[in-house]
């Protein structure tokens, strides 16, 4: 099945939140689990990732660490590693991945 094409700002919030979940030691702290943010990644369509993301999102701080991400998401810079970030995330090889360069119409 193809994977859909998430846009840029798609991709930086699953990247930051995969890093603060890389940093934070305990899964109570952490935004959402890893497991159902790929999950989400994979399955919903496209432009709707934080609109799936949000309501699993449980608790005051986490929902608290999700807005201030969406809030300044312009502010989030990709590194080299994006493209085969991404390519994790959908589950495909790197020369494959594709992230649209347009941001999505919520910013």
């Amino acid at each position: 099945m193809e994977q859909p094409t998430r846009s840029l700002n798609e991709l930086k919030i699953a990247l930051a939140i995969l890093l603060l979940s890389s940093e934070v030691g305990a899964s109570r702290s952490r935004v959402i689990s890893s497991t159902a943010l790929i999950f989400c990644w994979r399955n919903c369509p496209p432009d709707t990732l934080i609109e799936m993301l949000q309501p699993r999102i449980k608790g005051k701080y986490p929902q608290a660490i999700f807005e201030v991400l969406t809030d300044n998401v312009d502010e989030i810079d990709l590194y080299n590693g994006a493209v085969d970030a991404e390519a994790f995330l959908s589950a495909r090889v790197p020369s494959v991945a594709s992230v649209s360069e347009q941001t999505g119409t919520g910013s």
